[in-house]
Parts: structure tokens; C-alpha cells; sequence
């Protein structure tokens, strides 16, 4: 039996050191669909700050999402493109190409540059079990 549900996994990035930098990896693998996150940032955060989170890979890393220059707390619905075995997007029609959710099953980073000093980032992923 697969057992599904929605599972929140929350990455607080700690407070950002002199240069405005911090990074958080979650401890275990994350496996599943990622249907939404949240970003709530502390107050007086750097509104020139940028967020990323990715998916850690073997060789290369997964962006899953970029906040660049804002400091605004708000939700986030990421999606990636279908590619076919060369690379390429899928389209359904010229130019539209297909949209499909982000399929994770590795520790997820998140990564803060350029936040005032001290300042936090926290993400909120939700995360449909598979």
C-alpha cells in the first residue's frame, strides 16, 4: 500500500554571517512532488537579498527556486519543463511547453546572499509523499 499525504518540511537558513550569507541543507533525503513553498523572512531583512533552493544531486545540483532582489515574504508555486531524451522541451503545441511538477529524493538546500547580518530566511516546502 502507498501511503500518500502532503509532508511540510521547513529549512531555516540561520542567521546570515558578516558577508550576508548562510546555508541549510536538510538532514535526510526528501522524496515526493513539490506542490508549494512558503518564504517568510525576518524582519528587516535586506529587500536586495536572494533566496535559492535546490535539490542536491551526485554531480550537479537541481534548481528548484530563485528569489532574486527581494525580501518579501510570499508562496511559490515551482514547476519544471518535460524534456525528451536530447534535452529538449516537450511542447503540446509551438511553443508551449509542458509544464510538470518538481519530483525530488534528495536533501534539499536552501541558500541565502546578501541578508543584512543576523537575519533569517525560513521555507516552508510542501511536499506531496509518493
Amino acid at each position: 500500500m502507498i501511503k500518500m499525504g502532503i509532508q511540510i518540511i521547513k529549512i531555516a537558513s540561520g542567521a546570515a554571517d558578516a558577508s550576508g550569507d548562510s546555508t541549510k541543507t536538510t538532514p535526510e533525503p526528501v522524496n515526493g512532488i513539490i506542490r508549494a513553498i512558503e518564504l517568510v523572512f525576518g524582519s528587516s531583512s535586506s529587500s536586495g537579498m536572494d533566496t535559492y533552493i535546490t535539490e542536491e544531486g551526485s554531480t550537479t545540483d537541481q534548481a528548484i527556486l530563485a528569489v532574486i532582489g527581494s525580501a518579501t515574504s510570499a508562496w511559490f508555486y515551482p514547476y519544471n519543463y518535460a524534456m525528451d531524451t536530447a534535452g529538449n522541451d516537450l511542447e503540446y503545441a509551438s511553443g508551449y511547453e509542458i509544464a510538470v511538477p518538481f519530483y525530488v529524493a534528495r536533501p534539499l538546500t536552501l541558500v541565502q546572499d546578501d541578508q543584512t547580518e543576523g537575519k533569517a530566511v525560513t521555507a516552508y516546502i510542501y511536499v506531496e509523499k509518493r
